[in-house]
């Protein structure tokens, strides 16, 4: 009895993926609406070719307080000779 109860509920989800995979099929290819025709290449290189940069703004940057890095260097001695010797 308990075995035939998960063989229908098997059965069921199946029938029941089949039927979602199939709408989705149907909206997808079927009912697929019509693509526009945008090139979106030519979007982007006209909006690309009438920007402008204002370089006097940038120059204008009070950036005089900051400071460098300073480099850092390299140790002297690299590790010790047996890396594995108790200290």
């Amino acid at each position: 009895m308990i075995n035939e109860l998960e063989d229908n509920k098997i059965k069921y989800l199946v029938m029941a993926a089949f039927f979602v995979a199939l709408i989705i099929l149907i909206k997808e290819i079927i009912l697929k609406p019509q693509q526009t025709s945008l090139n979106v290449p030519q979007i982007l290189s006209s909006s690309f070719s009438s920007s402008k940069i204002d370089f006097e703004l940038l120059k204008g940057l009070k950036t005089g307080g900051l400071s460098p890095f300073y480099e850092i260097s390299l140790p002297k001695e690299k590790g010790r000779e047996d890396p594995f010797s108790e200290y």
